[in-house]
Formats: C-alpha cells, sequence, structure tokens
C-alpha cells in the first residue's frame, strides 16, 4: 500500500495523506494545499481510483453491480 501511495502524482498523494493520515476534512485539506475544496475531492476521487487498479481491488460501479447480481448491468 505505501508503494502504491508513493507513486502517485505528488498533490494526489498529499491529498490522500492529509485526508487518511491526517484525518482531516477536505476544507482544511483546500486550505493547506490552496486549492478549493472541489479540486480536493477530485485528486482524492483520482487518487484512490489509481489505487483500487493498482491493488486489484473493485471499483464503485463494480462493487455495486456484483452486490445486485449483474442485474441490468448489459444496459
Amino acid at each position: 500500500m505505501r508503494g502504491a501511495v508513493a507513486r502517485l502524482p505528488a498533490d494526489q498523494r498529499q491529498a490522500v495523506l492529509l485526508r487518511f493520515g491526517g484525518e482531516l476534512r477536505n476544507r482544511e485539506i483546500a486550505e493547506i494545499m490552496g486549492r478549493s475544496e472541489g479540486a480536493v475531492k477530485l485528486l482524492t476521487f483520482r487518487a484512490l481510483t489509481t489505487l483500487r487498479r493498482r491493488l486489484g481491488a473493485p471499483l464503485p460501479a463494480q462493487r455495486t453491480s456484483r452486490r445486485s447480481g449483474e442485474a441490468g448491468g448489459d444496459r
């Protein structure tokens, strides 16, 4: 996990470390990074998506379709 986080782009890595390591809220992270709250949300989303792919974890949409038994997955 640490290696995967270390390979993230610097801004994504910082947002993830502050969010989960520092237990800060997006508003607080935005102030620290000099970004908007929306930008922090996007950085975190992109970082988590990258980490899920690198670590072989299902993406949120994949988890939802698996729980519903793949019903309607081909629409």
